[in-house]
């Protein structure tokens, strides 16, 4: 994700599907391809889907282990009624309200915010006089 433009871009080998709510619409974007080793003599070949993100819009990844095969509809209405300030919330609320299964379950929420000048500059100010390694 670029922090500055919005631009993402999602690389997935068979994996459950990211959510993006865009504005107040809940999209869903899934692949194709197998998991890594069970294409037979092809090397794997992952799903790149490129999206954009504007300030408050939201992506969110889960294992398979979250939504258990047993259909997405709970997991639209979330994402699409949340209504909170803080990425973790949503997670949070995703991981307890997912059947739990015997697998074991992830949520990643990324959400764009819009950073303000003077909080832009202080944190490009910080980040010179930050020694780097190497």
């Amino acid at each position: 994700m670029d922090l500055f433009s919005g631009e993402c871009r999602s690389y997935k080998l068979g994996a459950a599907p990211t959510y993006l709510r865009l504005g107040g619409r809940v999209k869903k974007l899934s692949g194709g391809s197998l998991p890594a080793g069970l294409e037979f003599g092809q090397e794997s070949r992952p799903d790149v889907r490129s999206f954009s993100l504007a300030p408050e819009d939201m992506a969110v990844m889960v294992s398979d282990g979250v939504s258990d095969g047993e259909g997405d509809d709970w997991l639209w209405q979330l994402i699409r009624d949340f209504r909170g300030e803080r990425p973790k919330e949503l997670a949070t609320r995703i991981l307890q309200s997912s059947s739990g299964g015997k697998d074991d379950r992830t949520v990643i929420v990324l959400q764009l915010k819009r950073r303000e000048a003077a909080e832009r500059r202080q944190t490009e100010a910080v980040n010179r006089q930050t020694p780097r390694a190497g």
